[in-house]
C-alpha cells in the first residue's frame, strides 16, 4: 500500500471526484444511516438495521461512547464504515492497529486471567506465544471478501480477521467489514415475535400453544430480524456503488 495519498483522490464532504456521493443514495430495506461525519480525507458513517418489534436485543459492533443511546435505539445491528483514498495515512495505522487486536485480543484476556489467578505456567504459555507472534510480525495477507479484493491477518487459532477492502483507488475499513461472521445465519430457528407477543399479553397460567413450550416456531429471517445473509448483501451493496463509481462495474 501507497505512504501518500494520490494526487486528484482525496475527497471533500463525501464526494468522489467525479461528484457523486461516496455512500449509496437509498440503502437496502431495513438499513439506515445513524450518524455520518465527512472530512477531508474519508466519509464515516454509522449504520443501523431497523429492529422488526421493539425489545430484540442488539448487536452494536460500535464502541459504547460512539453514538448515544437514542441513535441506536430500535435497530438490533450496528456498525461503521469508513471509505478514504488509499494510501492515507490514518488508514495505514488503523490496519496496524487492528492487526495487533487480531493476534492479542483473546490472549491479552487469557493472561489478565492467568496473573489474577497466579497461574504461572498458564502465563509463561501465554507469554511464549505471544513472543512468536512478534517476532512472525503478524503479517497481513491479501484475501477475497465477498468478491472484492481485501487485506486481513490470521489470529492465533486460524482465523481470518478483515482490516480493510479495495475497490479501485479507495479503501473501506472499520466494525462493518468482517462482521457478517457474529451474526447468525438467517435459517437459525427461533419464537416468532407474534408468539413472544402472546406469552407476555395472556396473564397466568395458559394452554395456548404459543404459552406451552414448543420448538421455535420461526426464523431469524423470517422475522427480519438482521442475519448473516442479509449483511453480507448490504455490504455487497456498498461495495457495488463503489465499483461503478470507480468505472470497475
Amino acid at each position: 500500500m501507497s505512504t501518500q495519498p494520490i494526487p486528484g483522490r482525496v475527497t471533500r464532504a463525501g464526494k468522489h471526484p467525479g461528484g457523486k456521493d461516496l455512500l449509496p443514495e437509498t440503502l437496502p430495506a431495513g438499513w439506515i444511516v445513524l450518524e455520518r461525519s465527512d472530512t477531508e480525507h474519508a466519509v464515516m458513517a454509522w449504520f443501523g438495521h431497523r429492529a422488526p418489534v421493539e425489545g430484540i436485543a442488539q448487536m452494536d459492533m460500535s464502541p459504547h461512547s460512539a453514538l448515544p443511546d437514542e441513535i441506536r435505539e430500535g435497530c438490533d445491528f450496528v456498525a461503521g464504515v469508513t471509505i478514504e483514498p488509499e494510501g492515507n495515512p490514518a488508514a495505514d495505522r488503523a490496519e496496524r492497529a487492528q492487526s495487533n487486536v487480531a493476534h492479542f485480543g483473546k490472549l491479552g484476556q487469557m493472561i489478565k486471567d492467568a496473573v489474577a489467578s497466579g497461574d504461572n505456567a498458564a502465563i509463561d504459555q501465554i507469554t511464549e506465544k505471544m513472543e512468536r507472534v512478534v517476532s512472525s510480525e503478524g503479517k497481513v495477507e491479501k484475501v477475497e471478501y465477498i468478491g472484492e479484493s481485501a487485506r486481513g491477518t490470521r489470529t492465533l487459532d486460524g482465523a481470518m480477521v478483515i482490516h480493510s477492502v479495495a475497490i479501485g483507488n479507495y479503501v473501506i475499513r472499520d466494525s462493518l467489514i468482517g462482521s457478517e461472521v457474529k451474526v447468525k445465519k438467517g435459517s437459525t430457528p427461533v419464537h416468532s415475535v407474534r408468539c413472544l407477543q402472546i406469552t407476555q399479553e395472556h396473564l397466568g397460567s395458559c394452554s395456548c400453544e404459543a404459552c406451552t413450550h414448543h420448538p421455535p416456531c420461526s426464523t431469524i429471517a423470517d422475522e427480519g430480524m438482521v442475519h448473516r445473509e442479509e449483511l453480507e448483501g448490504f455490504i455487497g451493496a456498498l461495495f457495488a456503488h463503489l465499483r461503478k463509481l470507480e468505472g470497475l462495474a
